[in-house]
């Protein structure tokens, strides 16, 4: 794949847009709350939420629109709706003001990420597909890192516009990688990709709903309960818990590669049922953990498990989506499930943590993690799973 010119494309948009994420929400945008606009501290986390929550509520109207009008408008839209919330920060100091034009970038962005899926998903057969979203993973982790990197060396910076101006640039990056995919949109009501045997599209999407909001509300969950129990209950400095969870970092690159690459259709709920049994027992034992040592051990093997689980999932909602006959619909609505997934995992470990304790709300991210397997396992073995559409060459 990487000697595709389209797949190459494809990935410099996924690293522009997760380097524009990097650098303007999660990184500089923090900066510039507190130090440019002097917001009040909980400003930060009111952007990140309304960031999430527009990215989620508007992903079913895309996936709507997907199945409408050409994916070139949408593309156009979506730099457009990211250029001017860029434009609006720049053109007025205002902590308001900020939040108002993050929910245009986040418009942007969730328009965008639903035309690299459906790109993916036209271009790629189901045995490729695993690879691919394994691809864009590894490059995700790097424009990522590389957008907090920016927004760290600029976040001292008195010209404060000019992180908001490199954001600009990535969003017309992102525009001009992914202009060469447009094509025509499907008809309403037909689908050139449905299955040409008894396979069931609503089960598959049933199976795929569960799996998204299992996996994003476990990994959204560990940020909730780990960090107080390293910080507070191990007593580790900031220092000490990063070297603690190096090991799962290094992990997750690896389980991309090993088990993105293998995923193949048809196995992928069994394999991500025994990666998700592989992360239940890796964070029990941290749950347990005396020390930041018995952390680090059981990091490792959480990063292969969670970061092998990744692409597996969403090759899965990729299948998922074109099995259906209105496919930009249906990757529409797994996204929002993506969404829900992220925001109750935290809520019901917090909840766990006010109940009960620290250790209790960990436990109770494993428990997600054994529900999870116990779910992909016993469904893996449905046989009209087995095959959602002809596998055919590549384009």
């Amino acid at each position: 794949m990487l000697q595709r010119p389209d797949f190459l494309l494809i990935m410099a948009a996924v690293f522009a847009l997760d380097a524009l994420t990097g650098l303007v929400v999660i990184g500089y945008g923090n900066s510039y709350l507190i130090n440019i606009v002097k917001a009040p501290e909980s400003y930060p986390a009111y952007a990140i939420a309304v960031y999430g929550v527009v990215k989620m509520v508007v992903a079913p109207v895309g996936g709507w629109l997907l199945d409408r009008v050409r994916p070139s408008a949408i593309i156009i839209f979506s730099a457009a709706a990211t250029a001017l919330g860029l434009a609006v920060i720049v053109s007025f100091k205002s902590a308001h003001v900020y939040l108002g034009a993050i929910a245009l970038i986040s418009l942007g962005q969730a328009f965008a990420w639903l035309i690299v899926f459906h790109v993916l998903g036209d271009r790629h057969h189901e045995d490729e597909r695993g690879a691919a979203t394994a691809s864009m993973g590894l490059v995700s982790a790097g424009a990522t890192a590389t957008g907090l990197g920016l927004a760290a060396l600029l976040g001292d910076t008195t010209h404060w516009r000019v992180p908001f101006g490199a954001g600009f640039a990535l969003a017309l990056a992102t525009a001009i990688v992914l202009l060469p995919s447009k094509g025509a949109p499907q008809a309403a009501g037909h689908s050139p990709h449905l299955p040409a045997t008894n396979a069931t599209p609503g089960r598959r999407r049933t199976i795929a709903t569960g799996l998204i909001f299992a996996h994003f509300a476990i990994t959204s969950s560990l940020i909730a309960g780990l960090a107080p129990l390293m910080l507070k209950r191990l007593d580790l400095t900031l220092i000490q818990a990063g070297f603690a969870l190096a090991p799962a970092a290094f992990g997750a690159v690896a389980g991309m590669y090993i088990f993105g690459s293998r995923s193949r259709a048809g196995g992928r709920l069994r394999q991500a049922g025994l990666l998700y049994l592989l992360a239940a027992a890796a964070i029990a034992l941290i749950a347990v953990s005396p020390n930041g040592f018995v952390l680090a051990i059981g990091a490792l093997p959480l990063g292969v498990a969670l970061g092998g689980a990744q692409p597996v999932v969403n090759a899965s909602l990729i299948d998922a989506a074109r099995a259906e006959e209105r496919s930009g619909v249906a990757l529409g609505y797994l996204f929002f499930v993506e969404g829900l997934g992220s925001i109750a995992g935290p809520l019901l470990v917090g909840v766990a943590i006010s109940l009960v304790a620290v250790r209790f709300g960990v436990m109770t991210i494993a428990a997600m993690a054994f529900a999870a397997a116990v779910m992909a396992l016993a469904t893996s073995r449905e046989p009209r799973l087995q095959t959602v559409e002809p596998s055919r060459p590549s384009t």
